[in-house]
């Protein structure tokens, strides 16, 4: 089976946090795989010889923080303000210059399965479902995707093409079938894990505290 992974973050020295589930996964996966991703200055981890990286070199261009504030409103609002932030946020092209530069590479490849991290990254499973016959796959990995999701209705109607939708938690997996009713029995819940030689009970004297992360 070809799987080819999509992701604008990869770990390196300078972020050693940044792109680690797709990482992880291209990594563990007995299975041939391709990971294409943003091209970056700084020293990278090393995948194994049986997945191949693709670097592609583009401008990263941040949202603007007034439509990233539209974006993670959680207030209600009216249409006309939703349609606007949709009109404001395509100009800002994020995704296509990605999509664009990584489409010979995808039609060389021919993935049975595109599995897209991060909802930038959508419009390749969109294309490769539609032109190339692969089967779609969208890793959702934190709640400020899913509130983009609910005031880019644009956003909502692509995330619907996928067939089958990753989430972190089992509330984030409730929340998407709250306003994706089409998408119930296709999202699956799969937690990051820990590793146990990292974290472990190293028998250190505790503070007598709760520490509560995340809800």
């Amino acid at each position: 089976m070809k799987i080819c992974r999509v992701s604008n973050s990869y770990p390196n020295d300078k972020r050693p946090g940044s792109g680690l589930v797709p990482f992880y996964l291209s990594k563990y996966s007995p299975e041939p795989s391709l990971y294409i991703t943003r091209k970056l200055d700084s020293k990278k981890k090393v995948l194994p010889k049986h997945v191949a990286l693709k670097e592609i070199s583009y401008n990263e261009v941040p949202t603007p923080d007034n439509i990233r504030k539209s974006l993670q409103a959680t207030e209600s609002r009216k249409y006309y303000s939703k349609l606007w932030t949709l009109f404001r946020f395509a100009g800002t092209l994020r995704g296509l210059v990605f999509l664009l530069k990584s489409l010979p590479i995808l039609i060389s490849y021919k993935p049975e399965i595109v599995a897209c991290h991060q909802s930038l990254t959508i419009l390749h499973g969109i294309f490769s479902k539609y032109c190339l016959g692969s089967k779609f796959i969208l890793h959702i990995h934190n709640n400020s995707e899913i509130v983009a999701m609910k005031n880019l209705w644009l956003l909502k109607v692509l995330v619907q093409r996928a067939d089958l939708i990753f989430c972190l938690t089992k509330n984030m997996g409730r929340e998407l079938e709250t306003f994706l009713p089409s998408m119930v029995g296709k999202i699956r819940y799969t937690s990051t894990g820990v590793n146990p030689v990292l974290f472990r009970d190293l028998k250190k004297k505790r503070k007598n505290q709760l520490i509560a992360i995340g809800y």
